[in-house]
């Protein structure tokens, strides 16, 4: 059931299913292909390092910091992933070309090679096995975290946060969209809140087609209070954006806005 999760998800973000292949660790990816080892054990730390010592090689070179950091945190769900860098030509090396970079689209991406995780069966909690396969199968296809706050987003990541009350029960849309803007790399994904007494409140998730030339931002939805259609456009200059929303059939501006991208205050606490 993991493994259909991660496959069927793989093919909703816009990868080829053939790119993700449940296998064994410390087999070998081959033509592009990246390798998914899951472990479910009562005992992850001797897991860890059985596996260590059957493939030396299943962490690169990454340093001991980093992968004592991934491992030996305690969390119901422990993964490892290692990738290359790719240059927007498909060329590896450190000599990595940006001369295409903005805030939208960047010429490098990190191509993941191969995926471990592990399982601990007895901090998985009240999770369902589907909360469990929707989780890795998520995970395992984006660099996430871990040990990020979620906040209340609407993520089958919050499953096993702090605030995991209240936690979906299967992926979502917010995870579905987000996938497809991680892996389709001209869209864009477009979180909404409006501000009410000073903090943030959800109000949506918007996936935007990307254009490079205009540089502009066009997501399509259906109101659902109405039925019609409702059509956002953002116009990008710098660090600021106007956006216009275009109701349908009616062909009436419903909404401007205009939003100013704001660097953190380092003398505010976060």
């Amino acid at each position: 059931m993991v493994e259909d999760e991660a496959l069927d998800l793989a093919g909703v973000a816009g990868c080829r299913r053939d790119d993700l292949v449940p296998a064994g660790v410390g087999e070998q990816c081959q033509g592009g292909a990246a390798v998914v080892g899951v472990g479910l054990t009562a005992q992850p730390a001797p897991l860890w390092e059985s596996w260590r010592t059957r493939s030396p090689g299943m962490f690169f070179e990454q340093s001991q910091v980093e992968i004592a950091r991934a491992l030996e945190t305690p969390r119901p769900v422990s993964a490892w992933q290692n990738a290359m860098v790719i240059n927007a030509d498909g060329t590896q090396g450190a000599d990595f070309n940006r001369l295409v970079d903005s805030h939208i689209k960047a010429s490098v991406s990190e191509d993941i090679s191969s995926v471990i995780l592990m399982v601990d069966t007895t901090a998985t909690g009240g999770a369902t096995f589907g909360q469990l396969a929707d989780y890795i199968a998520m995970i395992s296809l984006a660099r996430i975290d871990l040990d990020a706050d979620f906040g209340d987003a609407g993520s089958i990541l919050r499953v096993f946060a702090k605030n995991a009350q209240g936690a979906p029960k299967r992926l979502t849309n917010w995870d579905h969209a987000f996938l497809k803007a991680l892996y389709q790399p001209d869209r864009a994904l477009l979180l909404a809140d409006k501000i009410i007494d000073g903090k943030p409140d959800y109000m949506g998730t918007f996936e935007c087609d990307y254009d490079a030339v205009k540089q502009t931002l066009t997501s399509e939805f259906t109101i659902p209070r109405t039925g019609g259609k409702g059509v956002w456009l953002f116009k990008i200059d710098g660090d600021k954006m106007d956006g216009t929303l275009t109701v349908f059939p009616e062909n009436e501006i419903g909404r401007r806005v205009k939003v100013n991208k704001v660097k953190p205050d380092p003398k505010k606490p976060e």
